[in-house]
């Protein structure tokens, strides 16, 4: 556990160098004050285990019996004959993934000032591994809004894919024939040229909404294809010449 707070207090501490990174948290606090007892070797001689000292001390704070009567050569001894005591602070919650214990580190972040993807990237690129090196014993896994980000992207761009292969299937039946679904659908990357140029002159990082706002105006792009590329056969089809 104490080494899981000194790597989240590095990565916390690290995060904060960072403007536009505010409010940074783990949920490994720190809990009351409390003692521990540590069973010397002399107790193992005595005839004391863990459970018999326990026994004891409890008896000395909450009192179990009123009255004692020895039995055989049973006596009581110190307690710091048999035991050492330790003032430590334990934790006041300890939180488990998958039987592992763990610490979630979390904060917020001022969009106009810097952007959690890339923060989360560079994080995972010049600082993790390095804190990883530093405690072999330990694993890093991000979640909330990066996690959520990456999965959409993928679902965004397996979805892309699929919508393509689609279109172009529609196409060809459409078209009869597999050259003009290929004409529609190469007007395709032009629709980044705007995208990228257009963030570039705005000044906008490319986001999530930017990137459901592209596979749109895929759709966009390829119904304007489709119109020009059956104008071009119909009048083909007439005897008009094509320029």
């Amino acid at each position: 556990m104490d080494r899981l707070k000194a790597a989240a207090t590095e990565l916390c501490s690290w995060l904060q160098g960072f403007e536009g990174v505010v409010d940074l948290s783990d949920d490994l606090r720190p809990g009351k004050r409390e003692y521990r007892l540590h069973l010397k070797p002399s107790a193992g001689v005595l005839g004391l285990d863990a459970k018999a000292v326990s026994d004891q001390v409890r008896g000395a704070f909450q009192g179990i019996e009123v009255d004692e009567f020895p039995v055989g050569p049973e006596s009581l001894v110190p307690l710091s004959v048999v035991s050492d005591l330790e003032e430590v602070r334990g934790w006041a919650r300890i939180h488990r993934v998958n039987g592992r214990h763990a610490v979630s580190i979390r904060g917020d972040l001022d969009p106009n000032l810097a952007n959690a993807r890339e923060l989360l990237a560079l994080a995972a690129l010049d600082f993790i591994p390095g804190l990883l090196e530093r405690y072999p014993d330990l694993s890093f896994e991000m979640e909330g809004q990066g996690k959520e980000g990456a999965k959409t992207s993928r679902s965004i761009g397996r979805n892309v894919l699929l919508g393509l292969i689609s279109v172009y299937m529609l196409l060809a039946l459409q078209f009869r024939g597999y050259l003009a679904p290929i004409a529609v659908m190469l007007v395709i990357p032009t629709a980044l040229i705007g995208v990228v140029f257009g963030h570039l002159i705005l000044g906008l990082d490319l986001t999530l909404p930017s990137i459901v706002g592209m596979a749109s105006l895929f759709g966009v792009v390829v119904n304007d294809s489709i119109l020009l590329v059956y104008f071009i056969r119909e009048v083909s089809a007439r005897g008009i010449p094509i320029a």
